[in-house]
């Protein structure tokens, strides 16, 4: 038995992986605006020089590009399901 998710679970996947990638996204844009947030909270684990802000936007940059890769993907996925499913109804395919 091979395990699939549905047209409709595959949009909703879709959509979940977009809005996520544009909250990294925007994550990452606010650690490059807003260089020392993190000292903020009383801690300086890179002594103030900001490394550590530049790794995390550079990790939030790539996942917020990967899970848009993801979600125009799964939205692909979506579409195609629904061009093979006769009268938009869900079986097993």
């Amino acid at each position: 038995m091979k395990w699939s998710i549905s047209r409709i679970g595959k949009r909703r996947l879709a959509t979940l992986e977009g809005v996520t990638s544009v909250i990294s996204a925007l994550l990452a844009l606010a650690t490059i605006v807003w260089k020392d947030w993190i000292e903020v909270f009383g801690i300086e684990p890179d002594n103030g020089d900001g490394s550590l802000e530049w790794l995390l936007a550079g990790c939030l940059a790539m996942i917020a590009g990967f899970l848009a890769l993801l979600a125009r993907r799964h939205r692909w996925q979506s579409r195609l399901l629904r061009e093979r499913t006769p009268y938009g109804l869900e079986g097993e395919m």
